[in-house]
């Protein structure tokens, strides 16, 4: 009980507290008893797609990250990508893919180095723009189903400016 009612709690900058109206707080508990006190796992299902530019080129590393958006826990899933821009959700704790829910999503990925050609000197920069880098700017928003035939996503970003 003492888990539950923790949770019901948010600690705001840890100064402010601040509570959850009554109904969201007997909806939350409800939901906390039956995924964590009952034992039950959380069903999750398969996750799939692409990242690609607007021309349809594939970014060829990384790795893509989804983070719900709707739940009263955050669910995170990510999946590396591949040379041929597909990715699929490898999940954690709870298994390969992600629990049905609206998801924030941003592609996570290294600088890579080029050479300048006008001034022949050696840059880094990252291969997509800022906003899809962080979950404050991201555009991209999906939501993963019950149904995996619709839970494959088509994902494009675009080279900085």
């Amino acid at each position: 009980m003492t888990l539950i009612r923790s949770y019901l709690s948010i600690q705001v900058n840890f100064k402010v507290k601040y509570k959850l109206p009554l109904i969201k707080r007997v909806a939350y508990a409800l939901w906390l008893v039956l995924i964590i006190g009952c034992g039950s796992s959380v069903p999750v299902y398969e996750v799939t797609g692409e990242v690609v530019f607007p021309d349809g080129k594939p970014l060829t590393t990384g790795m893509v990250e989804f983070r719900s958006i709707d739940l009263p826990l955050t669910f995170l899933a990510s999946g590396p990508i591949g040379k041929d821009g597909k990715f699929r959700l490898e999940g954690g704790k709870h298994g390969a893919g992600a629990t049905p829910a609206k998801y924030k999503v941003i592609v996570v990925v290294d600088k890579v180095a080029h050479v300048d050609r006008q001034t022949g000197k050696r840059k880094s920069q990252f291969p997509i723009a800022a906003e899809f880098r962080d979950y404050q700017s991201t555009p991209l928003e999906f939501r993963v189903t019950d149904n995996p035939a619709n839970n494959h996503f088509r994902i494009q970003v675009r080279s900085p400016k």
